[in-house]
């Protein structure tokens, strides 16, 4: 039986990236004729990238529904371990852990093992990784890259091996995390990994630079992810995102306006649909309100920040210091610095130190210093050496040594 004209251009715009038109003529074709299960889950995955991610968990529902009527067990369990994991982002926890109880089962009726298996581990790699056990997240992000590896599934490589990055870089092994992320870039900038895997590898791998300290790739990467979207003019996750850490960046640079300007660019996409843009877009926001001394501005950004998930410290603290509440600063970054991994950690040790000299704990701010040296010298990174030199002549020069802080 000949396609249709609608299904036709509908796989060719899919095939484009036109995820937009790829939308209208699909559902042309379904309205016409009904589409069969891979024209349902194509139709599907344009629409979780133009940010209708309840629209697209529908019709992902339904290709694991036709899928399952034509006896293809294996993409009826893909189908169901993507529908759980849009619905562990969006926060739907019993609803999301239903599809991945029915996904493992699907696949434990299949005569012979696929690459599912190592999919379905990735949730449970996830939890444990921002959990606080990054030991066990590594071992099942491992495993999740083996079984790609054994069915040359290039999406369960790249995300496993992400995984295993930013385990390490989590775990304080820095060099071997950053090495693992070039490996799975290599894949993701030569086209090898689909859209959605690679919109997940590019966000969390600039996350990791940025924990590692490691600017000059941050900014490669980040750059890499913006010609990405810009090649996909309709994607909406991933692309606010991409500003959020732009925002960052020029932060970073002194450039406040043009921070400003990706973090409103951000918080637009949030509201266009995609969720992860508001993990940093409040808060860049408020780091130049509060570097502006607009600390009113600065509370409500790091508020909306806190409610959106994404952890409003060091900035927070930082504000408090800048209104005159050292203490209350002090209790906020020992707190914030005690309870996190020791990736985050790092990245909150000099504004320990700036507010533990500020509190009048001098003792403090040198563990600080010297654990910032410490890692200056396992990572040295320019940013990482400047700011351990940085805190290192602070704490001197409270200690009575200006001539050794000069």
């Amino acid at each position: 039986m000949a396609l249709s004209t609608s299904v036709v251009r509908g796989r060719d715009d899919f095939v484009g990236s036109r995820w937009h038109a790829a939308i209208g003529h699909l559902a042309d074709a379904d309205r016409e004729d009904g589409l069969c299960a891979e024209d349902l889950e194509r139709m599907a995955i344009a629409t979780l990238l133009v940010g209708r991610t309840l629209d697209g968990v529908d019709l992902m529902t339904r290709a694991h529904e036709r899928f399952l009527g034509d006896g293809d067990l294996v993409a009826a369990a893909r189908c169901a371990g993507w529908i759980g994991m849009q619905l562990m982002f969006l926060d739907e926890k019993a609803r999301s852990s239903g599809w991945f109880t029915r996904a493992r089962r699907l696949v434990q009726e299949l005569s012979e093992p696929c690459s599912i298996e190592g999919f379905l581990l990735i949730p449970a790699a996830l939890g444990a990784l921002y959990g606080g056990d990054a030991e066990t997240g590594a071992g099942l992000f491992g495993r999740a890259a083996q079984i790609g590896e054994q069915f040359r599934d290039a999406d369960l490589i790249g995300l496993g091996l992400m995984g295993v990055g930013q385990a390490q870089i989590m775990l304080g092994r820095t060099d071997q995390g950053l090495e693992l992320f070039d490996e799975v870039m290599v894949s993701v900038t030569a086209g090898e990994i689909s859209p959605i895997p690679s919109g997940i590898i590019y966000c969390a791998v600039i996350d990791g630079c940025h924990l590692a300290f490691d600017v000059h790739r941050a900014q490669e990467w980040t750059t890499a992810l913006d010609r990405w979207c810009r090649a996909q003019p309709d994607l909406v996750p991933f692309s606010g995102q991409c500003r959020a850490h732009r925002a960052e960046l020029y932060v970073l640079h002194g450039e406040w306006e043009a921070a400003l300007t990706a973090a409103l660019v951000a918080q637009e996409q949030l509201r266009r649909g995609d969720r992860h843009a508001a993990f940093g877009a409040y808060y860049q926001q408020g780091e130049v309100q509060r570097l502006r001394g607009e600390f009113k501005a600065a509370e409500d950004s790091y508020r909306r920040a806190n409610e959106s998930g994404f952890d409003p410290h060091p900035g927070l603290a930082l504000l408090r210091l800048a209104q005159g509440k050292a203490r209350v600063a002090q209790t906020l970054i020992r707190r914030a610095v005690a309870d996190t991994d020791p990736a985050t950690r790092r990245r909150r040790l000099p504004a320990l130190v700036e507010i533990e000299l500020a509190a009048g704990d001098v003792a403090a701010a040198r563990s600080g210093a010297d654990e910032l040296i410490g890692i200056s010298q396992s990572s040295p990174t320019p940013i990482a050496r400047a700011m351990a030199h940085l805190a290192d002549g602070l704490v001197l020069q409270s200690e009575g040594e200006a001539a050794a802080a000069s």
